[in-house]
């Protein structure tokens, strides 16, 4: 296991060696589509009958009873995401974030916080990933696209299928929702109004 950085002051391990013994059986185990399916961890959770999510699929469960700002865009998204996680904190909301860097302003400079006391309805923000499409499976309640540039060829083979699944993620917020863009972007503005 490793320890890594800040975490290692809040006792979060991070398995790295892909062994197949772990001490006890997880509820579920959380792969990234960076992990090839045959990793040994992964295979053991399969033969012991653990359920094995993606990313993308866990953190739609647990981001679907809250108030979710989902951040996606091209570039920006590790920014605004923790721009609109310390604002909200700062105004006394209870937070829960997801943020793909370190923030120096949550506690021990971490890249997630969950405020004690935070409950089901309560603001989770999000940076939503558009990597082989895994906000597709989210259902936000704030959508913020800070711009789109075609990105990600061995996924995207085409500009325009790039543009599609911004389009999908923008029409996946929840009715009386919003949807953010940024007007600088032409492709995000053209978001606007195609978005159901």
């Amino acid at each position: 296991d490793l320890s890594t950085g800040a975490h290692t002051s809040s006792n979060l391990r991070l398995g790295g060696g892909g062994r197949a013994n772990q001490p006890s059986l997880p509820d579920a185990v959380v792969a990234s589509s960076a992990v090839p399916r045959s990793n040994p961890e992964l295979l053991a959770a399969r033969a012991l009958g653990v359920p094995v999510l993606g990313r993308d699929e866990w953190l739609s469960l647990v981001t679907r009873d809250h108030a979710l700002l989902a951040v996606a865009g091209t570039h920006g998204k590790t920014t605004t995401s923790a721009m609109l996680t310390v604002a909200l904190r700062a105004s006394d909301k209870r937070v829960a974030a997801v943020v793909g860097g370190e923030v120096p302003q949550l506690p021990g400079g971490t890249n997630a916080v969950v405020d004690r006391g935070h409950e089901r309805g309560d603001p989770f923000v999000l940076e939503a990933d558009e990597y082989d499409g895994a906000f597709l499976l989210l259902e936000p309640l704030v959508a913020v696209v800070t711009n789109i540039e075609w990105d990600h060829v061995d996924i995207y083979a085409a500009e325009e299928e790039c543009v599609d699944a911004f389009r999908a993620f923008a029409s996946r917020v929840r009715p009386g929702g919003a949807l953010l863009v940024c007007g600088d972007s032409a492709p995000a503005s053209q978001l606007v109004g195609r978005a159901q």
